[in-house]
């Protein structure tokens, strides 16, 4: 498990043994789901899945 810092513009760097074990690249898309009491940000694969559902969830 790592710690991160939020910066003032609410952003958080993942850490680099992190993005390694999961292949994340820069330009990848990730998800940002709140469970419970917390963040979890699941990596989009494929892309296209992504995007149908971030579309699918925002309201006319």
């Amino acid at each position: 498990m790592e710690t991160v810092t939020v910066s003032p513009k609410l952003q958080v760097i993942i850490p680099q043994k992190i993005r390694d074990a999961i292949g994340l690249r820069d330009g990848d898309k990730i998800k940002v789901v709140a469970f419970r009491n917390r963040i979890e940000l699941p990596p989009c694969a494929p892309s296209a899945l992504c995007e149908v559902t971030s579309k699918a969830s925002t309201p006319p």
